[in-house]
């Protein structure tokens, strides 16, 4: 899980929001994949893109929610400059990539830290043992 998400009583729970200060460099489609469990361990569902609209790309500043299966990707910069990017996890996280992500030390970790580059599985480690942060590491 990375996020979950629902929509309940007209409000979003959970999910992940998201923004970018460039238009045209992220862009999300309008499905919920019905299970998780189709998807490869970084999360990839591009088996998927036949299936899929040609969805819509967010504008500069466009404050987005989305649950964790809804398909959406990062695009190629369209023009030169410094792109700023954010994506809050809300809930529901059972995995988090150290590496990848910065630390919110008001927030309890997830149940299993990552440690290594989530884009080469030969790096990636799991620490066993969170709330002692011992270094039990089991490899991938």
């Amino acid at each position: 899980r990375w996020g979950g998400g629902f929509m309940g009583t007209g409000k979003p729970q959970g999910g992940i929001y998201m923004a970018s200060n460039m238009s045209g460099t992220c862009r999300v489609f309008p499905a919920k994949l019905k299970s998780e469990n189709v998807l490869d361990f970084h999360g990839n569902c591009e088996h998927f893109r036949p299936m899929l609209s040609n969805g819509r790309t967010l504008e500069a500043g466009e404050l987005l929610w989305v649950t964790d299966r809804t398909p959406h990707e990062s695009l190629p910069c369209p023009t030169e400059g410094v792109r700023q990017f954010f994506r809050l996890v809300t809930s529901q996280v059972s995995a988090w990539f150290e590496d990848h992500n910065t630390e919110n030390p008001l927030m309890k970790a997830p149940t299993m830290i990552v440690k290594g580059d989530k884009f080469k599985d030969e790096t990636l480690k799991i620490v066993a043992n969170v709330q002692e942060r011992k270094e039990k590491i089991v490899t991938l």
